[in-house]
């Protein structure tokens, strides 16, 4: 994904930029919430992000008597069906828990005739706190390794924090709920639910208190154009006049 996450926050606290600094608003676009609206919420409002790899190793397998072992590619796709199976369980919890996705699969072998011994399985593991995020590497990792070993080969698991959960303080919420009813009415302020979209912006939070007000840009989620991130998002640029409006309300308090 093309997500900015805490590495340019960090960087930009250590030259000073929270300096003298009391509090930080962001305003975000949010599909699925309605142009015009805009979406306040206290807690996690975004999903960290860890990038994960896993290398799992099969056995060297002529391919003509592939049936008599497993190679890694049968190992890491055994993998990926308990992943979708632990997604499942999370999604049948309440509230929005921690998700796991496999974005490549890849293989790599020595010589045509025989199939890949190695596969390397990455992806994602998105969560709303700090307890969802350690439980899911934890059981990704169990999970690997219970299927790699139980079929004859070996996973091997490493994790990469790309960003923290973000955060929006209670206070904060507060205080742009006053500022915003200056420049749009009651009716505009909506409550909306955590998104597993992640952005660097929990670098700030974490320095000193703040949120981020969501800016309704409308579209049906259920199309790939119209989310964060696709190469084909687009959304009506009416909804910028009214970010601007929210955003000058928040910064002059």
């Amino acid at each position: 994904g093309g997500e900015m996450l805490s590495d340019g926050a960090q960087a930009m606290i250590r030259d000073g930029a929270l300096s003298d600094v009391d509090e930080v608003y962001a305003v975000h676009l949010w599909p699925g919430l309605a142009q015009g609206s805009v979406g306040l919420a206290s807690g996690p409002i975004m999903a960290s992000l860890d990038r994960f790899y896993l290398r799992v190793r099969g056995e060297d397998t002529p391919r003509p008597w592939h049936h008599r072992r497993l190679d890694g590619i049968r190992i890491g796709a055994a993998i990926v069906k308990d992943i979708d199976e632990m997604n499942r369980d999370h999604a049948a919890s309440s509230g929005p828990g921690a998700q796991c996705m496999v974005t490549h699969f890849l293989a790599a072998h020595d010589g045509e005739a025989l199939a890949p011994d190695e596969v390397v399985l990455e992806g994602e593991i998105r969560a709303f706190s700090e307890e969802q995020r350690q439980a899911a590497g934890a059981r990704l990792k169990e999970l690997a390794e219970q299927r790699a070993s139980g079929l004859g080969g070996r996973a091997k698991l490493s994790i990469r924090n790309r960003g923290n959960v973000t955060v929006n303080h209670a206070e904060s919420v507060e205080q742009a709920r006053q500022r915003i009813t200056r420049v749009r009415s009651d009716e505009d302020l909506n409550d909306v639910a955590p998104t597993a979209f992640s952005t660097g912006l929990s670098g700030y939070f974490e320095s000193v208190p703040g949120a981020v007000v969501p800016l309704g840009c409308g579209g049906d989620t259920t199309e790939p154009a119209n989310l964060l991130l696709s190469p084909s998002f687009t959304f009506d640029d009416g909804c910028l006049d009214i970010g601007v409006q929210v955003l000058a309300a928040l910064a002059l308090g």
